[in-house]
């Protein structure tokens, strides 16, 4: 329930956001409510993908890599480095993959939008998820990590919500004004 959270809290921003410009949505008669079809997809998401990745991903790596007995140690310093510079750029790319896929997007949109939001995702998704990785593996037991990360993971679906769901032109958290 997470996932599906995240997005309508995000669509709740949106709502507000909108209603703060005065703007209107697609439909003149829509009174900018919540759009279920989109709380469906990230449902699917959170159902599917981002749990198994999770639950298999973190049994795989600690046993590749074991937890260290000192919670502050370079094993730990390898870790981080290695999911957030392996794991978290191929998992944003599938995440985006997946929710087009879910919308019935084409290749050529999904590149199209993995070229525009990749990086304004992932320099985000390092200032928040290397803090939150660092004390997952540094402090919390293993066969909590999911927990852990599931609960930080609310803030994060509710700035996927945003991202991939901006109108074109619209300009990200990270776009600055001259790129937009």
């Amino acid at each position: 329930m997470i996932v599906p959270l995240g997005d309508l809290s995000a669509q709740a921003i949106e709502t507000y956001k909108a209603k703060q410009t005065g703007a209107k949505g697609n439909d003149e008669e829509e009174d900018l409510g919540i759009d279920w079809k989109r709380v469906l997809r990230f449902l699917i998401f959170g159902a599917t993908l981002q749990p198994i990745w999770n639950h298999y991903y973190f049994q795989w790596f600690d046993h590749l890599i074991p937890p260290p007995s000192d919670p502050i140690s370079l094993t730990n310093v390898l870790k981080v480095a290695l999911d957030q510079g392996i794991q978290a750029p191929i998992f944003t790319v599938a995440i985006f993959a997946y929710l087009d896929l879910l919308e019935g997007k084409d290749l050529e949109e999904t590149k199209a939008q993995i070229k525009r939001d990749f990086w304004p995702c992932i320099t985000t998704n390092w200032w928040v998820w290397i803090p939150i990785t660092c004390a997952n593996y540094a402090f919390v037991p293993p066969d909590l990590r999911v927990l852990f990360v599931n609960v930080a993971f609310l803030g994060w679906c509710v700035f996927l919500s945003l991202l991939v769901n901006k109108k074109d032109g619209e300009p990200t958290s990270q776009t600055r004004p001259s790129e937009s």
